[in-house]
């Protein structure tokens, strides 16, 4: 009894990217490419099953030309059975109930062999020449206070896999795999408990073998106990500017003597970097926006704040940066609102006449070495003389 497993969860296919311009759709074309990388690495490892734990698509309602290129993606995988749960933003209506009505038909047209693990029962999988029963916690609307594998826990009473009978919803001695969406407390922040919330308790409760849980889109491994396993694949692309993962899938394999391994699969292409800082020359600015030597530029989205005082040369220089970086990155956004050029005499003499109040004003505070003095003052005149149509320099 052997069996290999693909476990993801979270492509949120058909996902926009509105906010990100001209560059969305570049990012929403990325996730249908994570899925066939998925795809591809399963079929490298000889994978029996791909488990889909949760939010395949973004949405219930989507296009029909969304809805087919997933099942045409699915159709290259060279394993016994796709299977996949509906999450918090695909959640299940019904059979008849987008999207999975669409995704249904399409499967059965393509003869595309796929399980919908939209019940709270025992998938047995021994008819798919699979040792394992899937016990899943199927999503059923967007928000929910409760989570939905509490059925699972009351099965653990009077269900054990080491009994026989496929007809009751037994195992037999077949590996049992938990699939679950929601929140994880101390894992995921769900500070209203809106996400399905579950709790380490609840897996640890359960009779499941190892646990596969989306909705984190971050990827975390724990033990639930002994060999018992709980695999959170995350999100495999990246999706904005919070998430701090490149994009992984996982494969799970458990062998004759029923060890769980795990081995992490690299999916992501596309980077999201969200950097602040507090500068004070360039040099300091461009170690702010730095990546690594290997990582392209061309699929690194960066968003940089700036904060702090440079000197005017420098500042014109930072100016020729910023335009560079606009065009180095394929996605650049900077707020530069906090970041000031330092007050020095040369730039108040530029500025204002010797004898002006403001010219005063500004080198008293100099002489007296108070910088946030001066940096308010000079934000004050200088929004006065902008809006009085002065220009000195």
């Amino acid at each position: 009894m052997t069996l290999t497993l693909v476990a993801t969860a979270d492509l949120h296919l058909g996902m926009t990217f509105s906010s990100y311009a001209e560059v969305g759709a570049v990012l929403a074309e990325a996730r249908f490419d994570a899925l066939d990388r998925i795809i591809d690495a399963a079929n490298d490892a000889s994978a029996d099953i791909i488990v889909v734990a949760g939010d395949l698509f973004d949405r219930p309602r989507l296009a029909a030309e969304i809805v087919h290129r997933a099942v045409s993606s699915f159709r290259r995988f060279e394993g016994a059975l796709v299977a996949i749960l509906p999450g918090n933003h695909d959640y299940t209506g019904g059979p008849d109930a987008p999207p999975w009505d669409a995704f249904m038909r399409a499967a059965v047209e393509s003869r595309l062999d796929v399980l919908m693990l939209d019940e709270q029962r025992p998938y047995d999988l021994r008819e798919h020449r699979l040792p394992c029963v899937l016990l899943p916690g199927p999503c059923t609307s967007k928000h929910r206070e409760s989570n939905a594998i509490g059925w699972i826990a009351e099965l653990a009473d009077t269900w054990s896999p080491s009994s026989e009978g496929a007809e009751t919803g037994r195992a037999g001695d077949a590996i049992v795999v938990g699939v679950a969406h929601g929140s994880i407390e101390g894992i995921s922040p769900d500070m209203e408990r809106r996400y399905y919330p579950m709790r380490p308790a609840d897996f640890e409760r359960s009779p499941a073998d190892f646990w596969i849980v989306g909705h984190t889109h971050l990827h975390r491994e724990s033990s639930i106990g002994g060999n018992r396993r709980l695999f959170i694949p995350g999100a495999p692309e990246p999706d904005g500017f919070d998430f701090d993962d490149a994009g992984d899938a996982c494969l799970v394999t458990v062998d004759e003597g029923r060890r769980i391994e795990s081995r992490t699969i690299p999916i992501g292409r596309f980077r999201f970097y969200d950097r602040s800082a507090e500068v004070h020359c360039l040099e300091e600015i461009e170690e702010a926006a730095r990546i690594a030597p290997n990582r392209d530029p061309q699929t690194t989205l960066m968003r940089v704040a700036l904060s702090g005082g440079i000197s005017s040369e420098e500042y014109r220089l930072y100016t020729a940066w910023r335009r560079r970086q606009a065009v180095e990155f394929l996605y650049f956004q900077v707020d530069d609102r906090l970041l000031h050029e330092e007050i020095s005499r040369e730039r108040i003499d530029a500025l204002y006449p010797v004898d002006s109040f403001p010219h005063r004003l500004l080198s008293e505070l100099l002489e007296e070495d108070d910088v946030e003095a001066v940096e308010t003052a000079y934000r004050y005149l200088d929004a006065a003389r902008r809006g009085g149509g002065e220009n000195k320099e």
